[in-house]
């Protein structure tokens, strides 16, 4: 079974009364996505609730002026899994006397300097 909702009453909750997707959602039923949905099907304008510095950062950002972690410290477990990850893309030994390793990308590369 599937649900159909008319324009009307998104209009009226989302558009009239301000209310946010999620509340928009639960006052009919649904879920947040199908509201989203329905939005884009009946051509209505999405609203975007972002402060003005939060819009300024994002808007340097695409425009590769500056980094959107930028001033931000990364804790120490953070750190910590961020340097296991990298360090699990290196250090397979071969039986040639090299190792793999293995690129972003998918590509994999075999260092073997003994290899005849």
């Amino acid at each position: 079974m599937t649900l159909v909702i008319d324009k009307e009453p998104l209009v009226d909750l989302y558009v009239n009364q301000k209310l946010t997707m999620k509340e928009t959602a639960e006052r009919l039923g649904i879920a947040v996505g199908s509201v989203y949905n329905y939005l884009h099907k009946f051509n209505i304008e999405i609203r975007l609730n972002f402060t003005p510095e939060t819009r300024a950062k994002m808007s340097l950002a695409q425009k590769g002026k500056t980094s959107p972690m930028k001033g931000r410290k990364h804790s120490a477990e953070t750190i910590l899994k961020m340097s296991l990850a990298q360090k699990g893309k290196f250090k397979h030994k071969t039986e040639f006397g090299g190792h793999v390793k293995h690129r972003d990308d998918g590509y994999i590369y075999i260092y073997a300097p003994d290899h005849p």
